[in-house]
């Protein structure tokens, strides 16, 4: 009854009045009067700072999320299902990523601080930008920024350094690289059969008759794994192994660098990554993949804005809560990830993801990475960025008016009591300040009270609780 009244007095207000409402709203939200444009001359700085976050990000997406294979938490889940279930789209994974995010932008854009928004939308912007660097846009191995930092950036070789007609190649530990458990499997009776039906079942054509189950096995794996260009390149080289040599019966791990890089240019996969059954990698690409990222949304958040995406939902939960954004953001994450676990499990599963071939143990570990990341993520912006924690903070001083002086002239926004008392040893007369600020305030706060009285002391104690209005101004 209450609801539909107040929603009678809303639509009962004139035009007037909902301008005033409005500006009212705006004076809260937008204080510093900022949009986008008009941000370049107020604020460059922060909009550089951005451009440093979005960078920080990629990197940690690409030097070391996408090695762990971790199963994407938020808004991206959305743009990377698209790329999975069609790799030809994968070179416009910025785009999607900002289209499925505008509607977002869109519906909070005048319900988070317009500051916030204002330079998520730049940090969105260059995010997209600097995404363009490290798309594979001709596929797996094609873009050799990628292929330098996959060789050169990792924690484990399964086959190590090896030298082939003079050039220098990095194998590396790759989840969705080529299984040497598999290659045993792979005989001088049974490679013609798996190839040559792993190719026609890549350009969707009909298989040969009575296959067994175990080549079936085979061929599904090759061609899900490879594309049909790789295909041919693996079927070649295989082929030269085996004709080489008469003694050869089966392949094994010895056979790696032939079988990706063959004897030539033109049966050169690029494909360097190998896996061989083990998983822990997945959790320490985990966790540095979240120090990273954590670091750059920290970088984003100290700006007062965000790297996008379910950052925008999180902020908004806290803001209103005033709960610490670390937290909510994992909330926030794990939702969106459940979601993404069930879809691009169910496509690995089926077969629908090129690259991608169903482990259960791996996509097990890999959930576990998820989690392990997103865990790291939010402590790290707990920890550096305690957007609402509150802080009790002592000032014993000689001057206390010269120090409220002080306070009133930078349009200190928060309420503070001076006490004035005599010193037990001495017996002088000095004046205590108290007052309880956002902790991201305190050093601005030591600072100038340094500045009127160097010899004042004081004491800082954490709140853990607070009933009534507060300002947080500082960081909305």
């Amino acid at each position: 009854m209450q609801k539909a009244k107040a929603k009678v007095r809303k639509q009962a207000l004139t035009k007037e009045e909902r301008i005033k409402k409005n500006a009212e709203k705006m004076k809260i939200l937008n204080p510093q009067k900022v949009n986008l444009f008009n941000i370049w001359k107020k604020y460059p700085k922060k909009v550089l700072w951005m451009f440093v976050s979005a960078f920080l990000y990629n990197v940690a997406l690409t030097v070391f999320l996408k090695k762990a294979a971790t199963i994407a938490s938020g808004t991206s889940s959305l743009a990377q299902i698209i790329t999975f279930t069609a790799p030809a789209t994968a070179q416009f994974y910025g785009l999607f990523y900002v289209l499925v995010n505008l509607p977002l932008m869109f519906i909070f854009w005048k319900m988070n601080p317009r500051m916030f928004m204002v330079l998520t939308y730049y940090w969105m912007l260059f995010q997209v930008i600097i995404q363009c660097i490290f798309i594979e846009y001709a596929g797996r191995g094609s873009n050799p920024i990628v292929n330098f930092i996959n060789q050169r950036i990792t924690i484990y070789n399964p086959v190590g350094q090896v030298v082939e007609n003079g050039k220098v190649l990095r194998f590396y530990w790759d989840p969705f690289g080529l299984d040497t458990r598999i290659l045993p499997q792979i005989t001088k009776e049974n490679y013609n059969i798996i190839f040559d039906n792993a190719i026609l079942l890549s350009q969707n054509k009909p298989l040969a008759a009575n296959l067994s189950a175990e080549n079936m096995r085979l061929i599904k794996y090759f061609a899900n794994l490879l594309s049909e260009k790789d295909l041919k390149i693996v079927y070649h080289n295989i082929n030269s192994l085996f004709e080489s040599s008469s003694a050869l019966l089966a392949l094994n791990e010895s056979h790696v660098v032939k079988i990706l890089y063959g004897d030539g240019a033109a049966y050169n996969t690029r494909l360097l990554g190998v896996y061989n059954g083990e998983n822990w990698p997945v959790l320490v690409y985990a966790i540095l993949g979240g120090a990273a990222e954590g670091f750059a949304s920290i970088v984003a958040w100290r700006q007062r804005g965000s790297i996008g995406g379910t950052s925008v939902i999180s902020n908004y939960i806290a803001y209103k809560n005033k709960k610490p954004v670390g937290n909510v953001f994992l909330m926030v994450a794990i939702c969106f990830s459940s979601f993404s676990t069930l879809v691009i499990g169910s496509l690995e599963y089926t077969g629908n993801i090129l690259g991608h071939v169903w482990n259960f143990d791996e996509f097990l570990v890999r959930i576990m990475g998820t989690i392990v990341y997103l865990l790291v993520f939010s402590a790290l912006v707990n920890k550096f960025y305690p957007k609402y924690k509150k802080v009790k903070i002592d000032i014993y001083t000689k001057r206390p008016e010269l120090v409220a002086e002080r306070f009133k002239k930078i349009g200190y926004i928060h309420s503070f009591n001076i006490f004035n008392g005599v010193g037990g040893f001495s017996h002088a007369e000095f004046g205590k300040i108290e007052t309880v600020a956002l902790y991201l305030e305190r050093d601005q706060i030591l600072d100038e009270v340094k500045r009127v009285d160097k010899d004042a002391w004081i004491t800082i104690s954490n709140i853990h609780g607070l009933i009534g209005e507060f300002d947080t101004s500082y960081v909305d």
